[in-house]
């Protein structure tokens, strides 16, 4: 067998380390490619409820059974960055409305509560 000064090339050792490389860095991926997947289609769960809940909501403010008053107070401190001090307490009358919505395939839960100002 002749020798050639001008081979040029990867011996066989080389092509092995550079498969064995390619492999662990694909297995590495993968890993992180289905944990990803099941991690949307939880957040797409969790969509799914939380637009039934804003359904429950919205039909509930269609049919006018909100007729509940309740109010919510918020109190002043003077901490709010203003040119004037502010140290009182603001009351306003509305409605609260509960919505509950669930997944239709997943097992997510949720619970959404809303406020809806009212003019007296």
């Amino acid at each position: 067998m002749r020798k050639l000064s001008n081979q040029k090339g990867f011996t066989v050792v080389e092509v092995i380390v550079a498969a064995v490389i390619l492999v662990v860095v694909a297995v590495a991926l993968l890993g992180l490619y289905g944990s990803n997947f099941r991690w949307i289609v939880g957040a797409g769960y969790k969509t799914e409820a939380i637009d039934a809940a804003k359904s429950e909501i919205d039909g509930k403010i269609a049919t006018g059974t909100t007729d509940n008053l309740d109010s919510i107070t918020f109190s002043f401190d003077g901490t709010i960055p203003a040119k004037v001090d502010v140290y009182h307490t603001v009351k306003v009358f509305g409605t609260i409305i509960d919505g509950i919505g669930n997944s239709t395939v997943g097992s997510e839960q949720v619970e959404l509560r809303t406020f809806i100002p009212k003019n007296l």
